[in-house]
């Protein structure tokens, strides 16, 4: 993926990434790329999940999400969500597998937080409006009348707590690679 300037090419050298084999020493900080990174079966699993997933953002709106970088993945039935590096996605596969249209997008600094609803296996993402949005944020991805909230359909309350997890740990990500680039901005 092309890195837009120095800063963020010095802050992405030192983030770890999600599939690295190297164990954090004792010294060092558990962050959560550290703690992705430990889990070998699940690395291993999303390093598999995820790797038709460049391809496929290259594809999606003619090559729009192409400079994302694909984290996690959950895929349920025709539905995937993908957590890049800039954005959840929500995308929806033809029934025979071969075609895929992407549903919604929100960029992680409009999510304000997840409800996980066992009960109603699903998780509800509840959205910044735009007069909450931080003024740096930049434009928003939807127009001004997005909904509050996407909520995420699952079949069961073990796949509601399993995107709830996959959605977490890609807001961990995209937060620890934020605080990455302004320490690395501050200290130039």
């Amino acid at each position: 993926p092309p890195v837009t300037s120095t800063v963020e090419a010095a802050a992405l050298r030192a983030v770890p990434s999600p599939w690295s084999c190297t164990q954090p020493s004792p010294d060092t900080a558990v962050t959560p790329s550290a703690l992705l990174a430990a889990g070998d079966g699940e690395r291993m699993s999303s390093a598999i999940a995820a790797s038709h997933l460049p391809e496929v953002l290259r594809s999606i709106e003619g090559g729009a999400f192409a400079g994302d970088v694909p984290l996690r993945s959950v895929q349920l039935g025709t539905q995937e969500l993908v957590c890049s590096n800039a954005r959840l996605l929500h995308l929806l596969w033809s029934s025979r597998g071969d075609e895929i249209i992407k549903s919604w997008n929100v960029a992680w600094g409009r999510i304000k937080g997840l409800e996980l609803q066992r009960d109603k296996n699903r998780v509800v993402l509840l959205l910044f409006s735009v007069r909450e949005l931080p003024t740096t944020g930049g434009e928003p991805d939807e127009p001004i009348s997005h909904p509050a909230s996407r909520p995420i359909q699952c079949h069961n309350s073990a796949a509601a707590r399993l995107v709830y997890d996959t959605i977490q740990v890609g807001r961990a990500l995209h937060a620890e690679r934020s605080v990455m680039i302004q320490l690395a901005a501050s200290q130039m």
